[in-house]
Order: structure tokens, then sequence, then C-alpha cells
């Protein structure tokens, strides 16, 4: 909790968590592409894994991006630090953590609900604050 409150914040780092901390898809990997075609990235990109499986094979798929294991104590650090998180499938995309007051949590799943999410996820899965949908009818839903 003091690292918490002692640690400062890093407003232009982006912390891009990876499916259940092991899977890179989805627009979680569409938004790696954009930020790996852009010629000055004005922000950091950090991807965040679990395992040191996870951490291997995608700091060897990924050399110009730091890939850090949340599993660890700069997994501890980059999340702390980290003002903005992107995640694709909930809260479980950044475990073993839990969202920190200063965090901005944006979920990029991109599929389309047949019932609310809510009602299919539970309370606990809304630990995020924007969520990108591509229509109104969307928006409906959730």
């Amino acid at each position: 909790i003091l690292l918490c409150v002692f640690q400062k914040k890093k407003s232009h780092r982006v912390l891009l968590c990876l499916q259940n901390g092991k899977v890179l898809a989805g627009n979680v990997r569409a938004y790696l592409e954009y930020y790996l075609k852009l010629e000055r990235p004005t922000f950091e990109l950090i991807l965040f894994c679990r395992g040191t499986e996870s951490l291997r094979r995608f700091s060897s798929m990924y050399k110009n991006i730091q890939v850090v294991n949340a599993y660890s104590l700069s997994g501890l650090a980059v999340f702390i630090t980290s003002k903005i998180t992107l995640i694709s499938h909930g809260r479980y995309d950044y475990f073993p953590f839990t969202r920190l007051k200063h965090q901005t949590i944006i979920n990029l799943w991109h599929g389309i609900p047949i019932k609310t999410i809510g009602e299919l996820l539970g309370p606990t899965a809304f630990d995020f604050q924007y969520m990108v949908v591509s229509s109104q009818f969307e928006v409906e839903l959730i």
C-alpha cells in the first residue's frame, strides 16, 4: 500500500494486458499493431503478461516493447505507476492486482452481447471505466 502512495504515477504509460495474462488476440492485438506502426509514439506501451513462459515468448516476439511479468516486482511497479490500462476480457487480464484510484481502465472487448454483460459476468467484472463499442445498439445492451 505504501508503494502505491509514494510511487510516482506515469501519465504517459499505457499498460496493455494480455487476455488472462497469456493470450494476445482481438482488439488488444490490433492496438499493439497500431502502436508498432507509430513513427513517434507519445506514450510508452508496456505488454503485461503472466508467467515466465509468456514473458519469454512475447519478449522474443516484440523486442522494441517492454514486456513485464505480473508475478514480479517489476510487474507490481509497472502496474501501480501506469495511468492507463487496456484490457479485453475483464479484471482477470490484470490479475493479481485490482484497479487503483488513479488508474483509468479501458475494456477493448470486441464482442456483441446477446444479453447485457452484467447478467452474464456479474458485478465484479465491471472494474473498468470505459468500454469500446461499435454501435449505439451495443451501448444500449451494455
